[in-house]
């Protein structure tokens, strides 16, 4: 039985790329697999082309060399502001003493609790001393936004050593009064405690922002609004007290806000809101020392904190699985790896191929394959291999509209070419799984080129992940379920995504973490669906360029090899017109120069009547009624065309024993196959064309059969430029019906 597979060529399909190609049913395994025999290509390969079907695996050098030598984050703890964006909130009038302030500090500092305070004890018990930033900004015009006012900034250092030891960090718009052992006050508030607490402590973050109304007679005092924000100062450390790194983003609806000190006029309201609030705290002091090689140290700069991904990474809540991933990238150091050893270690460690399996949901992808369920891989040009109806088969399910699905299985990390077998189950352990996810279903314009482009498009907070999601992205799946895209359009389409091996959480020890990250290109080909091929419109129909040729049908006369739709087939191929979204195009062109069934032209004759018999004995003689009578003896032998006026049937004897006529019961005479008396004779025949029975472009069935007979003439085909589709490019030249009898 028939069986397909994936391979992986090496430099393909470009120099230092490792392409997966599938191999269909007629493949020998393991006999040194060549290239052009892969399914991937389509018919007419051209080196220079850009149709082929394959898929794409690269990861981040960083990412490999880390997990390799089991590299650890070396930096150290900070405070770090990713984003604090002040909008408008929808007041009116132009808005000028435009300013935002932001204070942190923790609640024994504030003795207190901000969240419940009013706006007054807020304002009254602010300290100069928690202040870290303060931006003033001129006028805006009315509906305007400060927008993102500090951004991807530090603000303390050195949160894993004594209190005294922290720092502040100089930046603009910095608060030069800015003391940390002020802002922070734990129980134990000695020289020698940190400025975190593992529990009982929270932290607050307050923004403050202000603008008054810029009136035409003079300034309109609007209110103040305070955004109060809280960290419990236990999340900052993991289960056993150790520093990790924090990130949280808030939204306008996660802070208590409070407003007050307006003017009394007109324009009172606030003007601006926080709608996000970005934050990074690092409480773990990395690794002082490791014993690395050059090459590892020349990256060991670039590797960053470790962050837990938590048990969120299973929740069957998309928006909330994929939330808890969104500040992972490559970079991040695995904590599993360090003081590890044994097994365990050499799970996580070991490198791995991602193999792509792509199909039409419900049909599988790869191994064995019958005439009854064909496998379709969306990777490979669907052939019939000698098979018609499971080619035929085949193009129909792998077709438009179609709902395709990805998935992959795991295969041994390859340096050679040669096939790409599935080895799941030896990647799969209890402490270590895969993950995936797709960035673009069809990233037409090459958008995501490299691994920086892979990881940069990364949605940055929650409502661009909600977005994302909604275009069916950035939804995380493993490898028990695929994750599936309804397609619309056929041709080639291009997949980005990602793949990872993350660790699985055995103990408090042991996170759930990214390990080794993956990034896939993979390209597959979806056809037209059979029911919008091109026919003639009197069949139902779309227009065509190329004569619809679906099917074998019996033609009469035929199709000259000089005529100017054959000559103009070769034109459109051949003239640098056809790019790869030209593929369907360029598929109909090459159908049509293979075809060797438009038969031979016929330059002049006459056509007045066809019948078809699905039997073999209606033959001429027989229709005539002289099946019996051809010979006498056997010595001789008198053909039904023997007719001139010494032909042997000549009737000569028309007023007798009619020895020498045709039968008057014969069907040849009647213009009709239904006036004939021979019930046997009118159900074998399937087709009965009278050329008078018809228009100029197609002559109707008069056998009951609702058949058609099309009139095809000679006519151009064009294609103007790339991208747009071919059409015909002159009148189409038909038989004409003679006024002789309806003949044609």
């Amino acid at each position: 039985m028939p069986y397909r597979i994936k391979a992986m060529h090496t430099n393909k399909p470009a120099t230092g790329q490792n392409g997966q190609y599938v191999y269909n049913d007629d493949i020998e395994v393991g006999k040194n697999e060549d290239y052009f025999k892969t399914d991937g290509l389509p018919p007419e390969y051209d080196k220079f082309d850009k149709k082929a079907l394959y898929t794409v695996v690269t990861d981040d050098p960083i990412n490999r060399l880390m997990v390799k030598e089991q590299i650890q984050f070396s930096g150290t703890s900070y405070i770090e502001i990713d984003g604090i964006v002040s909008t408008n909130a929808g007041i009116s009038h132009w808005i000028k003493d435009v300013r935002t302030s932001a204070w942190i500090f923790d609640s024994y500092a504030y003795d207190g609790n901000p969240m419940s305070d009013s706006f007054s004890n807020i304002k009254n018990t602010l300290d100069n001393d928690w202040l870290f930033f303060d931006y003033k900004s001129g006028g805006l015009r009315e509906g305007k936004s400060p927008g993102r006012v500090l951004k991807d900034q530090q603000i303390l250092k050195g949160l894993s050593g004594t209190l005294a030891d922290t720092q502040r960090i100089e930046f603009t718009n910095d608060n030069n009064n800015f003391e940390p052992t002020e802002a922070f006050q734990p129980v134990d508030h000695e020289g020698d405690a940190s400025p975190f607490m593992t529990s009982g402590q929270k932290i607050y973050i307050v923004i403050k922002t202000s603008g008054n109304a810029d009136r035409w007679w003079g300034t309109d005092t609007r209110k103040k609004r305070y955004h109060v924000y809280e960290i419990d100062s236990s999340l900052l450390y993991d289960e056993n007290g150790n520093g990790h790194l924090y990130q949280q983003t808030f939204d306008y609806s996660d802070a208590q806000t409070k407003t007050g000190d307006g003017g009394g006029g007109g324009a009172e309201a606030a003007a601006f809101k926080i709608t996000e609030l970005t934050l990074t705290i690092q409480t773990s002091p990395g690794l002082a020392s490791q014993s690395l090689s050059a090459e590892a140290s020349a990256i060991s700069g670039s590797i960053e904190t470790p962050l837990d991904s938590g048990v969120n990474l299973f929740s069957s809540n998309k928006l909330l699985q994929m939330k808890s991933f969104l500040k992972q990238n490559p970079y991040k150091a695995v904590n599993n790896l360090n003081n590890e050893s044994g097994t365990y270690l050499e799970n996580i460690i070991k490198d791995f191929e991602p193999v792509t399996n792509l199909t039409i949901k419900g049909f599988k992808a790869f191994g064995y394959t019958s005439d009854d369920i064909p496998n379709i891989d969306l990777q490979a040009y669907q052939r019939d291999n000698g098979n018609s109806s499971v080619g035929g088969m085949r193009a129909k399910i792998a077709s438009t509209p179609g709902e395709v699905e990805l998935n992959f299985y795991i295969s041994h990390h390859r340096v050679s070419s040669g096939i790409m077998w599935n080895n799941t189950d030896t990647y799969r352990t209890p402490n270590t799984d895969f993950k995936f996810y797709v960035l673009n279903w069809d990233d037409k314009n090459n958008i995501i080129r490299d691994n920086k482009d892979f990881i940069n498009d990364m949605p940055q907070n929650t409502f661009e992940l909600i977005d994302r999601q909604n275009q069916n992205l950035y939804i995380m799946s493993d490898l028990e379920r695929g994750l599936t895209h309804t397609y619309r359009t056929p041709g080639i389409k291009t997949i980005k995504a990602v793949i990872f091996k993350h660790t699985v959480k055995t103990n408090n020890l042991r996170k759930i973490q990214p390990v080794h990250w993956k990034f896939v290109k993979c390209r597959l080909f979806l056809d037209i669906p059979m029911n919008e091929y091109p026919d003639f419109g009197e069949l139902g129909g779309d227009d065509f360029a190329t004569l619809p040729w679906p099917n074998t049908v019996p033609i009469i006369g035929g199709i000259d090899e000089n005529s100017k739709y054959s000559k103009s087939i070769y034109d459109v191929l051949g003239g640098g017109k056809i790019d790869t979204i030209d593929y369907i195009d360029e598929k109909f062109l090459l159908d049509a120069r293979d075809n060797d069934e438009l038969g031979q032209t016929i330059q002049n004759y006459d056509l007045e009547q066809t019948r078809f018999f699905n039997s073999g004995d209606y033959d001429m003689n027989r229709l005539l009624g002289i099946k019996d009578r051809v010979t006498t003896d056997g010595s001789d032998f008198h053909p039904y065309n023997d007719l001139n006026e010494d032909g042997y049937w000549n009737c000569k004897d028309w007023d007798s024993d009619r020895n020498y006529c045709f039968s008057e019961e014969s069907s040849v005479g009647q213009i009709f196959i239904s006036d004939n008396s021979d019930v046997i004779l009118k159900q074998s025949c399937k087709i009965e064309l009278n050329s008078a029975n018809g228009t100029t472009k197609v002559v109707y069935d008069s056998s009951g059969n609702q058949n058609k007979g099309m009139l095809i003439g000679d006519y151009k085909i064009s294609k103007r430029e790339k991208g747009q589709p071919m059409r015909r490019d002159s009148y189409i030249k038909r038989p004409q019906k003679s006024d002789i009898e309806g003949a044609i």
